[in-house]
């Protein structure tokens, strides 16, 4: 069974509080082991449906429980970050591509880089020295959904050492695509790491004929296409017949902790 602790925490590089969402094994502290660690972004979105925007959470913490009591993956740290009102701002080290500023009512992103520097310099030594963590590379993970999906991308390609595995989930690539993907092309990944890559085929409409779905899922593929290029091995794309939503995340999820599960 695994707890769930929940703290604020205040950033001095953000200069703001940070609200962290942390799930451990119970009585983590006694076990005298060590476990890997998985960041991920919503963090209010993950583990309980009342604090979840749309009201349907990942349901991480019943998942976890269920798996690890089956003995079918090995145990974990997950934490999670809140996300606020900044959040377009802080998912993205880019403005977003300027033809999508009418859709969105303004101009958003250029945060990002202030955010991934904080979760790797600030978040995770104190997630290392609080927690007891296996805090090599090869057991640090990220994940995130959508906007979550697009940081997550770029925390791995601007910092290759420090996380060897990313989940990325309905990823929302039209928000910039052209800096992401030359970013990524020009990234240091390598054989060593392994992402996970989810993409529904009703991402944008529920209407599965609607044309724009296409995007997500032709998004998704080329960066599988670039990851293998880069000589990333252990790619694995997933097309599945779902929305854009917490509820087809947290069926995914358990894909993607099997998918961990192999190393």
């Amino acid at each position: 069974m695994h707890e769930l602790i929940i703290i604020k925490k205040y950033s001095n590089l953000l200069d703001k509080e940070m609200t962290i969402r942390i799930l451990v094994p119970k009585n983590v502290q006694q076990l005298k082991k060590t476990f890997p660690v998985l960041y991920m972004h919503d963090g209010q979105n993950l583990f309980e449906d009342q604090t979840a925007t749309y009201g349907f959470s990942w349901q991480i913490q019943t998942t976890m429980d269920n798996m690890v009591s089956k003995r079918t993956i090995k145990d974990m740290i997950i934490v999670g970050i809140d996300s606020d009102e900044d959040r377009l701002n802080m998912y993205s080290p880019w403005k977003n591509n300027p033809k999508y500023t009418s859709k969105l009512n303004q101009t958003y992103g250029g945060k990002g880089d202030l955010y991934i520097d904080w979760l790797v310099s600030e978040l995770k030594p104190w997630i290392d020295q609080t927690y007891p963590t296996k805090k090599e590379k090869i057991h640090t993970y990220i994940a995130g959904s959508s906007m979550g999906s697009y940081i997550s991308l770029y925390a791995m390609c601007k910092y290759p050492d420090v996380f060897s595995s990313a989940g990325l989930f309905s990823t929302s690539l039209w928000f910039h695509e052209n800096p992401m993907i030359d970013y990524l092309r020009s990234s240091f990944l390598s054989a060593s790491h392994r992402v996970f890559i989810s993409v529904g085929t009703m991402e944008a409409n529920p209407d599965p004929n609607d044309s724009s779905n296409a995007s997500y899922i032709q998004g998704s593929k080329k960066i599988a296409s670039i990851l293998s290029d880069l000589g990333v091995k252990h790619i694995k794309l997933v097309i599945v017949n779902e929305k854009h939503h917490e509820q087809a995340w947290s069926h995914q999820f358990i894909d993607f902790l099997n998918y961990l599960n192999q190393r």
